[in-house]
């Protein structure tokens, strides 16, 4: 999961920083953005990454971080789904495929909720059902990058 969070944090980081310098036109305000930015990754994959170890001796620590990770999945839609469709935060353009893609995001916690129910009970069938939901989360969101790099040699075509 770290190489896809790495990836995800480095798309939006680039983003919001083009917007700043662009649209903003701000130095001062891109910097202290950077800053803030790098700062609150390091904090946040320091904890992910605690927690992971520390659960691996604590079965409760695992269903607290499942259960505090459905929240974040939550706000984390409603912020994607801001900048992409709504006009006072819009961004960029989102398209049906990117709506799509904000609603998979509901995968990661279902798929968290079957890995915890394995690492409780030892059956097997959970463990498979997680993997075969983290395929289909890995195969949608490959598809939906797929869409979203056509379209944009698209728009550079028609340039």
């Amino acid at each position: 999961m770290s190489i896809p969070n790495y990836y995800t944090a480095k798309i939006f980081y680039i983003s919001i920083r083009s917007y700043l310098l662009l649209y903003i036109n701000s130095i001062t305000a891109e910097r202290k953005f950077r800053k803030n930015y790098v700062r609150s990754y390091i904090i946040r994959s320091i904890i992910t990454y605690l927690v992971i170890l520390l659960s691996y001796f604590f079965k409760p620590l695992l269903f607290l971080f499942v259960m505090v990770s459905i929240p974040l999945f939550i706000v984390i839609e409603r912020n994607l789904y801001r900048y992409l469709f709504v006009n006072e935060f819009r961004i960029t353009m989102g398209k049906y495929y990117d709506k799509i893609a904000i609603y998979t995001l509901n995968l990661i916690p279902v798929m968290l909720v079957f890995f915890y129910l394995y690492y409780i009970s030892e059956n097997t069938l959970f463990y498979f059902t997680s993997i075969v939901i983290g395929y289909i989360f890995g195969i949608l969101w490959l598809i939906f990058f797929a869409l979203s790099m056509t379209d944009l040699v698209e728009v550079d075509k028609d340039e």
